[in-house]
């Protein structure tokens, strides 16, 4: 329990002074999940944080997505994500993309992300790109 409330006390600090009508924030000592939510209750945006399996010092970023195209909430919540991520001691942060979101790409670049690997995926054909980024 006190490991838990650490966590929630430091992302509380990470999201410190971001104003919008709602922000769900689901926190766990290896996961974190952030919404953007307007005043109609619409999902603005929403990325997710979480441990890799096994191991405790690489995070993975994933199920980023913003409903309002060039609004720069994708790339806010990327950022406060990494934020969390370094609060919480990764040490290291992969992400995948699966070539239908190029301003996804655009943004795990503007963070200096590198792409680490690519292939097709045979269950849905996309071409898909590991990115990684270390936090040290």
């Amino acid at each position: 329990m006190k490991i838990i409330k650490k966590v929630v006390n430091n992302v509380k600090r990470v999201l410190k002074g971001w104003k919008f009508d709602t922000i769900v924030v689901t926190t766990s000592v290896m996961s974190h999940n952030i919404k953007l939510i307007d005043k109609d209750d619409f999902i603005i945006a929403q990325g997710f944080l979480s441990g890799y399996p096994n191991c405790c010092g690489v995070a993975v970023l994933n199920g980023i997505r913003s409903n309002i195209n060039d609004s720069g909430f994708g790339t806010q919540i990327v950022e406060k994500l990494l934020a969390i991520a370094v609060e919480q001691k990764f040490t290291h942060i992969q992400a995948t993309t699966n070539g239908t979101s190029p301003e996804m790409e655009h943004i795990l670049d503007k963070f200096g992300f590198k792409v680490i690997d690519e292939f097709v995926n045979k269950k849905t054909n996309n071409s898909i790109k590991v990115w990684s980024k270390n936090l040290q």
